[in-house]
């Protein structure tokens, strides 16, 4: 529980760091772009810590979620 509460602050902290920049310019095509990022990597770190697969490799989480929706 530590490690996801970890992962979410410093999450928060080095994304509001580098968005404030871009949402205050006003750079809209930019963020749509960043943002999805953020929240595929999160999401993907949240993953592995949950599972506690901290060997596991990117191809190795495609494949579970994949078989998800294939089956």
């Amino acid at each position: 529980m530590q490690e996801i509460l970890l992962c979410l602050a410093l999450y928060l902290v080095f994304g509001l760091e580098n968005l404030w920049p871009i949402i205050q310019k006003r750079e809209w095509k930019y963020f749509k772009i960043v943002l999805p990022v953020y929240l595929v990597t999160l999401g993907l770190n949240l993953y592995i810590i949950r599972n506690g697969d901290g060997n596991m490799s990117l191809t190795g989480i495609i494949e579970r979620l994949l078989s998800g929706f294939v089956k």
